[in-house]
């Protein structure tokens, strides 16, 4: 079954992507509360 491999793979991939973004946002948003 290569199209539910490939399409756990995407899935994956997204979960990946969103979680490095909401990381990356939320340390920057703390970076810059403690600038202030």
């Amino acid at each position: 079954m290569p199209t539910i491999t490939s399409y756990l793979g995407f899935l994956l991939a997204a979960l990946t992507i969103t979680s490095v973004l909401f990381i990356g946002l939320s340390k920057k948003s703390t970076y810059l509360k403690l600038i202030e």
